[in-house]
Order: C-alpha cells, then sequence, then structure tokens
C-alpha cells in the first residue's frame, strides 16, 4: 500500500483521500459522544455552529486532515527536507492524527495544525530574503490565529523566534513585527468581545480556564500506558534519526529540520500548563513528528517500509475496531 504514495503525481493524492477516509472510518460505525478540550475562542465558534458530534463535524476532520496532508508533503518538498519526492509526510500525519479512538473527533488540536503547517512554510520562506518583514509579520498572524482554537499553540509564538534565530541574523524589528503579527488576531477579538460587553468572558474563557500546572484529566490505565508508549517510541525513532536526517543535505534544510526538531521540544512543553491534558493532546506533535517518519520510510528499503507501514496501519485499524471485536469476544 504505501508504494502508492511513492510518487507526487495528482493520482497519489487521489488515494490519499480514500486512504484518509478509510482509516478515519470507524467514527462513523462507532459513533461516540465527545466533549471537546483546550477549547479556544473559535473553536467553540465552530462547535456552536456545527455542532461537536454528528456527520458534519467526522466529515470536515476528514476534510481537514487531507488538507493538512497536503500542506506538510507540498512543504516538505518544496524546502527539499526529504531525499525523493513522495507522500511519506503525509501518510503518518494522516496515521498519526488517526491513530487512536480519541483523535477521530474534530478537536481543536486539529483545527490549530492547519494554521501551524501554514505558519511553518512563510517561516522556512524568510530564509536569505532581504525583505522579509510581511513574511514575519505573516508568520506571527497565523501561529496567533492557530492558538485561537487551540490555546496551547501559543507555544509557537515561541518556535517562531527560534525559527528566525536559526535563519536570519538578529533584528529587533523583525522580532516585533512577529509579535505584532501574533497579537492583531487577539485585538480584533478583544475589539470585538469589548462591543459587546463581554471581554471578561473573553479573558476567562480563553485564558484562565486553559492554564493549568500539570493538570491531567481523566484515570491512569494500561490502555493510556500503551498509547503513550506508542507515541513515546516514535518521539524516541526521530530523535535518533538526528544524523539520517542531516546526512547528505545542504545548510538549507538542515536549518530547516533543525526547526523541525524545536517545534517538537516547544510543543512537548505544552503538556505542563495547559489544562485537562488528555491523549488528545499528543496530536500537537504530530506535525514535525509525521516529517520525520516520512524521512525514516523513506530510508528503508521497500519490502521494510511496506511491512511496517503495514503493521502500524492494522495496528491502527484494530484499535479503532475495538468495540466490534471486544463485542465478539463476549458474546
Amino acid at each position: 500500500m504505501l508504494s502508492l504514495f511513492r510518487s507526487n503525481k495528482f493520482a497519489a493524492n487521489i488515494f490519499m483521500l480514500f486512504y484518509v477516509i478509510l482509516i478515519r472510518l470507524a467514527s462513523f460505525l462507532f459513533p461516540t459522544e465527545w466533549e471537546p478540550g483546550h477549547l479556544g475562542i473559535l473553536s467553540e465558534w465552530v462547535y456552536s455552529t456545527i455542532g461537536t458530534t454528528g456527520p458534519i463535524p467526522l466529515i470536515t476532520s476528514i476534510i481537514l486532515v487531507f488538507v493538512q496532508a497536503f500542506l506538510i508533503n507540498k512543504l516538505v518538498a518544496d524546502y527539499r527536507l526529504n531525499t525523493e519526492i513522495n507522500l511519506f509526510p503525509g501518510v503518518f500525519y494522516v496515521l498519526l492524527v488517526s491513530a487512536i479512538p480519541e483523535f477521530l473527533q474534530l478537536s481543536p488540536i486539529l483545527m490549530a495544525n492547519t494554521f501551524y503547517i501554514i505558519g511553518l512554510q512563510l517561516l522556512f520562506n524568510t530564509y536569505k530574503t532581504s525583505h522579509g518583514g510581511s513574511k514575519i509579520f505573516s508568520v506571527g498572524l497565523w501561529f496567533g490565529v492557530g492558538s485561537l482554537f487551540c490555546f496551547s499553540s501559543w507555544i509557537l509564538l515561541i518556535l517562531g523566534f527560534v525559527g528566525l534565530s536559526i535563519l536570519r541574523s538578529f533584528k529587533l524589528r523583525e522580532r516585533l513585527m512577529l509579535i505584532l503579527g501574533f497579537v492583531v488576531p487577539y485585538y480584533g477579538f478583544w475589539v470585538y468581545h469589548f462591543l459587546f460587553d463581554r471581554v471578561n468572558y473573553f479573558y476567562n474563557y480563553h485564558f484562565l480556564e486553559n492554564l493549568e500546572f500539570f493538570d491531567i484529566a481523566g484515570t491512569t490505565s494500561m490502555d493510556l500506558y500503551f498509547k503513550l508508549g506508542f507515541f513515546g517510541l516514535l518521539i524516541g525513532l526521530a530523535l535518533l534519526s538526528y544524523g539520517i536526517y542531516m546526512s547528505k543535505k545542504n545548510i538549507k534544510p538542515q536549518k530547516y529540520i533543525s526547526i523541525l526538531y524545536w517545534g517538537l521540544l516547544v510543543t512537548t512543553l505544552t503538556f505542563f500548563f495547559q489544562s485537562g491534558i488528555n491523549l488528545e493532546h499528543l496530536m500537537i506533535v504530530s506535525v514535525p513528528l509525521a516529517i520525520f517518519l516520512g524521512l525514516n520510510f523513506t530510508q528503508f528499503k521497500k519490502r521494510t517500509a511496506e511491512f511496517f507501514h503495514l503493521v502500524i496501519f492494522v495496528g491502527i485499524i484494530m484499535l479503532q475496531l475495538k468495540p466490534l471485536w471486544i463485542n465478539s469476544l463476549t458474546f
């Protein structure tokens, strides 16, 4: 199956859409009651418009995952992060954000990831540009919009600072442009709530209710540890593969890969201050992690890559179909 995505042709992108539908089909087969966590002021508006459960949010999540996978593949191809042009990073993004049943809903983090990817594209595009002010402003703007969907995504402002330090020499004006871009959407929403005398609601709902030190929701179980271990194993693989990612690449893609490592680090820090941490929050590391896994599987021999992809794919499907086979065993 993975061989279908070894090219960047139009047909391969069509297969990608069917791939997304197939791996997220369980959300339609086994609908569950679900309440979103880590709400931002914009994700609240989305849910008030289309609801949190039902076919419309699920279809929206499928479209969103497909678009995000496409954008990730474009990012990797445009900046020559991989040794060959293929759709592997997008494939592994689809796998990561569909890996466990808790990920199949239209979550705030899933919505915010769209703006994370767009912001990365613009950030990478600031390298060796003489007039990068508008692009730097746009990086802050898109990261700011993403954080209005999922509060934890404000941490990407730090990634913006780190990325500029890696790509460009220090200029105070550029750092201020980044901050200004980030603040603009917040200012717009503050003005809106001020006009309707709801500033306190905006402040309490978006900020105070989302801030808590190491606040873990739910109870621990072997199932939880298994899912955490799976993601921990993948992150460990990415960390140990640093030399592979950097080898046979010139300075430009090496800088981009360094930024992705910082992205993996800073998003992990959100586990310490976000209130109501649950499994859904693991998706915040999915963008850089998917790119790294795509690079790994490109380096594997074709048969090895096919085998491990099949193992991961079947494992995810079995986990999503857990209600079906548990009922069969009980019967």
